[in-house]
């Protein structure tokens, strides 16, 4: 028997580890992973208001009827290249900003994720939208409005996840000074 081990009486034993040393690392590690997934929403949240902002402006600029295809509900080329384009814009300022406020590209990765993810599960969901009649012109339709009444191509619900991922990596490609 190793009685040297056992603690004497009014001694207490020595700890197994030092848990403050120990604990240490664990905690860096807990505090990288909640401010990478932080910065990473953060990001997302950036990517909506500016893809707002650049709906907006696309909408002043074109208007309903210049919106649409002619009367259909496909949306017109001059619509899908300015939200492609705002899109792209946004995704960079989101890969910005997650890279900005993260602790390593991990949030932008965590961010691209986030965007493809999102972006195809919002593709499936529009797979079966149903096909609204409208009772007025285009030309008459209000921004909400034509927002539900558009049906956006298949190949353009595709690639707007891409768009938004390439936009991320582009944004939080480099680590700010």
């Amino acid at each position: 028997w190793h009685t040297n081990r056992l603690p004497t009486a009014g001694k207490q034993a020595p700890p197994a580890h030092n848990s403050a040393i120990m604990s240490a690392p664990f905690h860096e590690l807990e505090v990288t992973v909640v401010r990478n997934s932080l910065a990473a929403v953060a990001g997302y949240v950036v990517m909506v208001l500016v893809v707002f902002i650049g709906i907006g402006c696309a909408w002043m600029i074109l208007g309903a009827s210049g919106a649409f295809a002619g009367e259909s509900q496909t949306p017109s080329s001059a619509w899908m290249v300015g939200n492609l384009g705002s899109g792209f814009l946004a995704a960079v300022a989101g890969g910005w900003a997650a890279r900005r406020m993260g602790t390593s590209s991990t949030s932008v990765h965590m961010l691209m994720g986030l965007v493809l993810v999102l972006g195809v599960v919002s593709m499936l969901l529009s797979q079966g939208a149903s096909v609204q009649t409208l009772d007025k012109p285009v030309a008459e339709l209000r921004f909400m409005e034509a927002g539900a009444y558009a049906v956006q191509p298949n190949w353009y619900n595709w690639i707007i996840p891409i768009v938004g991922a390439v936009g991320v990596w582009a944004g939080g490609r480099q680590r700010p000074a």
